[in-house]
């Protein structure tokens, strides 16, 4: 099991970091890098949250993605808060990330997630 499916195995409570992050995003210090240096750094709730804030999800949301063995969902919500690929690596297994159909996937799910965007806008 790798690191961030052990750090997804143990219960949460995310409330604060949600503050801190909304705070951090209130005062524009929120940004990709700052993610990327919470994964680096296993802060698995902080990490959790930004990307939730960034999709305009609930954390809850994202940390089953996070437990999910497949990580299609992940990919999806990444591309939806328009985090880059090198960042999105930092919360994917290894093995998911070293071939380059997984590196298309991820192009193809950007563009499924932009259409489904899009199809959605297009609603009355």
């Amino acid at each position: 099991m790798d690191e961030v499916g052990r750090e997804a195995a143990v219960p949460r409570d995310f409330a604060r970091a949600n503050g801190e992050v909304y705070e951090l995003n209130r005062q524009g210090k929120l940004n990709e890098q700052v993610l990327a240096e919470f994964a680096r750094e296993h802060q698995y709730e902080e990490m959790t949250a930004t990307i939730a804030l960034f999709c305009g999800t609930k954390s809850e949301v994202i940390e089953s993605l996070l437990k999910n063995a497949s990580h299609e969902g992940l990919i999806v919500a990444c591309k939806a808060a328009k985090i880059s690929w090198a960042t999105a690596q930092l919360f994917c297994r290894p093995a998911f990330l070293n071939t380059r159909f997984q590196r298309k996937n991820w192009l193809k799910q950007g563009m499924v997630s932009w259409n489904c965007r899009r199809a959605a806008l297009k609603e009355p």
